[in-house]
């Protein structure tokens, strides 16, 4: 999981739709998804300024549990 974003698990994530300057996007931050956000120190499971309300939902294929599982990954490596 080293080097993943909780972002690749949401269903707003745009994989493959970043943005010119290489920042990743999402129908939340159009214009790139705030460092904080990407790289997990600012949780986006509730709303957060400048996201239009929109905040993190699971894809269809991923699991509650995957994705506590993830975030407990994610604590024991700052650990």
């Amino acid at each position: 999981m080293a080097g993943m974003s909780i972002c690749h698990m949401c269903k707003h994530w745009r994989p493959g739709i970043s943005h010119p300057d290489g920042k990743q996007t999402c129908a939340a931050y159009l214009m790139g998804i705030p460092q904080p956000i990407w790289k997990g120190t600012q949780s986006h499971f509730k709303q957060v300024q400048g996201d239009g309300g929109i905040v993190f939902e699971p894809r269809p294929e991923i699991t509650p549990e995957q994705v506590e599982e993830f975030m407990l990954a994610q604590e024991a490596m700052v650990l």
